[in-house]
């Protein structure tokens, strides 16, 4: 890419005004003609900053996923001490890259499905490659969850919440890449990889077929700034609505055609207070039980339907109405009911009887029909929040005496059938 093509576009004022809105609380980094690195720690501070880099050889802009309470304090020998005194926050950054961009596209549009399948609102924009970036703000997590502040645990929380949604999107991946190419053969061709290397017994290893690198979040890790040049490509690395992913054309991110600026990306003024709870408490769950020891986990396969004369008492009292949580009690209750082996028909009845008459206020249509929709198209069984807080939180948390001997409401199904 030539410096006269950075040097124009970051002397546009719209883009000069957004790189310094986003860089606010964090680390920047930049990268020269070359592929050399400006100096870490870093900061923007003024637009004409911006402009002055560009002529100085800057090619573009990368800001950290982590909020600092200072930057400059930032170093390469700082403590884990250190670094979470000075954290203020973080936001979850979805890097979402694989060689074929149809596929990551793919891939994006499905993790889009599933966070807002999980009630959070993403934010996109294009990498200026061949892939995407999916965020979720700081403010859409809730500030304490346990005993630990959440802006403490940014690289556990945010591996959990990568490796989770990995695991959920999986299958959904898998269905959309076979319609879309309509013959496995086209698959194997595309990707050079043998039929017999992903066809397994067990399933389809779909992440890394397609060599998917959804990156995991390590401290002080930088990613593309919104509205910085990819040296590769010369294109803008692009906000955009989540709805227009599949229309997304490479045309749209050409520097000279931008005229406006999206600052949808990174924005954490209209993000919902909290949204993001139940998909990071859905993560650590998950994680806690794949780090379990294989004899200590409890597998709890659920063989023909179960009942609701046999469900636990929150699922119970979820059917009965609830008054606040509604959203995060349809989430529990549609996997506890997939997990328990309801057909569609039955899981589509009882959850709009439940919806309609017994909440007070109920959810709107559409939101259900989006909930049952991704359930119909999504093979893959997940069980519901473990035990206590996350119906505690909701209001429907009563135990009896097997209640006090399980942790998922799955287990109680699976003891009450024994």
């Amino acid at each position: 890419m030539k410096q006269s093509i950075a040097i124009q576009h970051y002397s546009n004022p719209l883009v000069m005004k957004e790189l310094v809105r986003v860089s606010q609380d964090r680390e920047v980094g930049t990268q020269l003609q070359g592929g050399f690195f400006g100096k870490r720690p870093d900061i923007l501070q003024f637009p004409k900053e911006v402009e002055s880099l560009g002529r100085n050889g800057v090619t573009s802009f990368h800001v950290s996923q982590e909020r600092w309470s200072d930057p400059m304090q930032l170093s390469s020998d700082s403590t884990r001490r250190q670094l979470d005194t000075l954290r203020i926050g973080w936001d979850l950054i979805i890097d979402i890259d694989c060689p074929w961009f149809d596929y990551s596209t793919i891939a994006a549009e499905t993790v889009v499905e599933a966070l807002e399948f999980h009630g959070v609102e993403p934010q996109v924009k294009f990498s200026g490659n061949r892939g995407w970036h999916i965020a979720i703000p700081f403010e859409a997590f809730p500030e304490v969850i346990g005993k630990k502040k959440v802006q403490d645990i940014y690289e556990q929380a945010s591996e959990a919440l990568l490796r989770y949604l990995r695991d959920f999107i999986s299958d959904a991946i898998w269905v959309k890449i076979k319609e879309k190419e309509g013959d496995i053969r086209k698959i194997v061709e595309k990707t050079g990889v043998k039929r017999e290397e992903f066809m397994k017994p067990d399933g389809v290893d779909i992440i890394n077929l397609i060599e998917l690198d959804l990156a995991l979040g390590k401290s002080r890790h930088l990613i593309r700034a919104p509205y910085s040049l990819h040296e590769k490509t010369g294109l803008v690395s692009l906000p955009i609505k989540p709805e227009d992913i599949s229309k997304f054309n490479r045309e749209w991110a050409r520097p000279e055609v931008l005229t406006e600026i999206n600052a949808s990306f990174l924005n954490r003024e209209h993000v919902k207070e909290g949204s993001a709870n139940q998909l990071l408490v859905q993560a650590l769950d998950w994680r806690e039980e794949k780090e379990e020891e294989p004899e200590v986990r409890e597998i709890v396969e659920i063989e023909g339907k179960v009942h609701e004369k046999k469900f636990p008492p929150c699922m119970k009292l979820i059917l009965n109405g609830v008054n606040d949580g509604k959203k995060r009690a349809l989430f529990a209750l549609l996997n506890f009911l997939k997990c328990c082996n309801w057909t569609w028909p039955e899981i589509e009845q009882r959850v709009k009887e439940w919806n309609n008459d017994k909440n007070a206020e109920p959810l709107k249509e559409g939101y259900i029909i989006a909930q049952l929709n991704w359930h119909k198209r999504n093979p893959k069984k997940v069980p519901p929040s473990n035990c206590k807080e996350y119906y505690q939180e909701i209001g429907v948390c009563q135990p009896d005496n097997l209640c006090n001997t399980i942790k998922n409401p799955l287990s109680y199904v699976k003891r009450k059938k024994l």
